[in-house]
C-alpha cells in the first residue's frame, strides 16, 4: 500500500481508498453569514490575481485573509462555534478531512480545512486555479510540485519539487495556477485547522491525486508518479 507522504515506495501496486472531502456541513454551517466581511475581503482578492506571484503579494493578501478570519471571530458568533467544531469532531478512514464552506462562487471559494495527524492529504492538483492556507490552529507541512517537462503516460507524470515547508500559527502558504499548483498537507500536530482560500476553482473532474512511486525529497527531482483522475477517487477540496 503507497503510504503517499511518509517513505519511500518502489512500486505503487493499489492506491489507498480514497473519500470526499466534501462532508455534508449541515445546518450550521449554512446559517453563518459572511457576506459582510468578504465584501470587504475581495477587492485584496482582485488585487492578488491582478499583481501576479511574488512574495511581498502573498503577504499582503495573507494580511487580509487573517483580517477576513478575525472579523468573522468578533461579527459572526457562529464562526467561533464552527471552529470548535472543528477542533472536536472524529475523523476516519471513510471521512479522513472535514470541510466546511463558508463562501462559494463561481470565482472564488472560501473554507476551513481540517487535517489530522493520521490521515495527510495527498498531492493533489487544481487546475487553473491560484489559493492560500492560512493556518488557524496546529502546525502542518507542505509540500509543492510542478508538473516536469516529460509525462510518460496520461497516468504516469514527473513531478519537480518546488517547496516544503512547515507552518505554524498565521502562517501561510501560497500557490498559483501555474506554480506549485500540485500540493500536499501534513499535520504535524495531532490536529490542525486551516483557511482554505481557492480562486476560480474548476470541477472537479479537472483535478487529480498524484501518488509518487519513490521517496518525494527535495534530493531527487523529478520524481515518477502515478495520476489518478478525481473522478475515480473522489477528490479533495484542496
Amino acid at each position: 500500500m503507497n503510504t503517499l507522504l511518509k517513505g519511500a515506495v518502489p512500486v505503487v501496486e493499489s492506491y489507498p481508498s480514497v473519500s470526499p472531502c466534501r462532508p455534508s456541513a449541515g445546518p450550521f454551517a449554512s446559517q453563518i453569514d459572511t457576506a459582510e466581511a468578504w465584501a470587504r475581503f475581495q477587492p485584496q482578492v482582485v488585487s492578488w490575481l491582478e499583481e501576479g506571484s511574488g512574495a511581498e503579494v502573498d503577504l499582503v493578501t495573507a494580511h487580509a485573509l487573517r483580517l477576513f478570519h478575525h472579523q468573522l471571530m468578533e461579527s459572526v458568533p457562529a464562526y467561533g462555534e464552527l471552529l470548535e467544531i472543528c477542533s472536536s469532531r472524529p475523523v476516519s478512514r471513510e471521512n479522513p478531512w472535514l470541510w466546511y464552506p463558508l463562501q462559494e462562487g463561481e470565482w472564488a471559494r472560501v473554507g476551513l480545512l481540517t487535517v489530522t495527524a493520521d490521515h495527510p492529504l495527498p498531492l493533489h492538483d487544481h487546475p487553473g486555479s491560484s489559493g492560500l492556507l492560512l493556518v488557524l490552529s496546529g502546525e502542518v507541512r507542505v509540500r509543492q510540485f510542478d508538473i516536469a517537462g516529460v509525462v510518460w503516460q496520461r497516468s504516469r507524470v514527473g513531478l519537480q519539487h518546488r517547496s516544503d515547508c512547515s507552518l505554524a500559527k498565521y502562517e501561510i502558504s501560497a500557490f498559483r495556477a501555474y506554480c506549485g499548483n500540485i500540493h500536499g498537507i501534513e499535520a504535524l500536530s495531532e490536529r490542525a485547522i486551516l483557511l482554505d482560500l481557492l480562486l476560480h476553482p474548476c470541477h472537479d473532474a479537472m483535478r487529480s491525486w498524484y501518488f509518487p512511486r519513490l521517496d518525494m525529497g527535495p534530493s531527487i527531482s523529478p520524481i515518477i508518479a502515478d495520476r489518478v483522475p478525481c473522478r475515480n477517487l473522489h477528490g479533495p477540496v484542496s
